[in-house]
């Protein structure tokens, strides 16, 4: 939610005043859904609200859809339309050599558009039942599972490395979970795995 706060005063003024009214509603709406969507308490009438706000967000989604993407032209931002270019440039550079010059198939960047046809928008609709039946997000959150396994990627290098003396135990261990190992400190656990030895 801070994000969407914080954009607000960002977007004010940047457009003409009838699609600046349109784009600060939408990223009001926005906020008011996602603070609804990370309540960790729920009420019947908190429900009733995030219900009706979720219609409300649909309807600026439209509006905003509807108006505002079909007046400006968007394309793909220069960074985009490079990358999109290198495999064509390499492919052309494998098949017809070196000394021929490279064109590029499409001259122009891609025109983007405001895709609402997928699961992510369409499961919008679905948040206000689906806590009303398993509960809060945060008790369904993958988050403190990764965290969790975080833990014990370090607890499974430190007591197998050290203790068993497995030849190479990072085999077993996935390479996001070594990479994020990295950027923890090692020794409180070392405090914690000699004193559990001493026991």
């Amino acid at each position: 939610m801070p994000h969407c706060q914080c954009a607000i005063p960002v977007f004010e003024g940047l457009l003409p005043p009838d699609h600046n009214e349109i784009v600060l509603d939408l990223l009001f709406n926005l906020a008011t859904w996602h603070a609804y969507a990370k309540l960790c308490i729920h009420t019947d009438d908190t429900l009733a609200f995030f219900d009706s706000v979720t219609v409300i967000l649909g309807q600026s989604v439209h509006k905003f859809q509807h108006t505002i993407c079909a007046y400006y032209h968007t394309t793909e931002i220069p960074n985009e339309y490079t990358a999109h270019g290198r495999p064509e440039a390499t492919l052309a550079s494998k098949q017809a050599g070196s000394a021929n010059t490279l064109q590029r198939s499409n001259p122009n960047p891609k025109v983007k558009t405001l895709n609402i046809f997928t699961y992510k928008y369409h499961a919008l609709a679905d948040y206000p039942n689906t806590i009303q039946r398993v509960g809060t997000s945060d008790s369904y959150s993958t988050q403190p599972v990764s965290d969790i396994f975080v833990v014990l990627s370090i607890l499974h290098l430190i007591f197998y490395r050290e203790n068993l003396n497995i030849i190479d135990p990072s085999a077993s261990t996935p390479t996001q979970a070594r990479r994020k190992i990295q950027c923890y400190s090692v020794s409180p656990l070392k405090k914690l795995k000699n004193s559990s030895l001493r026991k």
